[in-house]
Parts: C-alpha cells; structure tokens; sequence
C-alpha cells in the first residue's frame, strides 16, 4: 500500500492513521489484517509509530488477535516483531 516514504507522509498526512485503525474494528478479519499491514508499512518511520500509538492501534490489534484466533494469532505476531525490531 504504501512503500516509499513520500506516499506514507501523504497518508498520514490525509487522516491515513485513523482510517485504518477504525478498520481493526470491523466485522472483517481480511480487512483488519490489510488494515495492520498498512499500518506496519506506515510505522516504518517514527512519525508514523507516533501517530499509530495515539491512534489506539495496538490496543486494537491485540483484540483483534484474541477475537480471530488463528489469524490473529499471526497479525499479533508480526506486530511484536516490528516493534521488537523497531525499539518502539
């Protein structure tokens, strides 16, 4: 969704952040999982973890994790990682 760095300041910059965590919401386990990989896309730079963190995601996506089982055993997986890798 957002790879290079001038496409993930335009998203942030439109109100990006809060789409896609309200997303996590959803009755949808694809479209929460698309939702954590574009957010994970956008965290690559700190802004983006910032605006993430205020957004209330990862509360979000641990409940999406206890709520989806298998999938989202994996989505809580990859978002340990990242922030693991990241210092966070």
């Amino acid at each position: 969704m957002c790879s290079d760095e001038d496409s993930r300041a335009d998203i942030r910059d439109a109100g990006g952040v809060e789409l896609l965590v309200g997303l996590l919401d959803g009755p949808s386990v694809k479209v929460a999982k698309q939702s954590c990989g574009a957010l994970l896309n956008l965290a690559v730079e700190d802004e983006g973890k910032d605006l993430i963190r205020d957004a209330g995601a990862i509360p979000k996506v641990l409940t999406v994790g206890r709520k989806r089982r298998k999938e989202g055993f994996i989505i809580v997986r990859v978002w340990k990682w990242f922030y693991a890798q990241h210092e966070c």
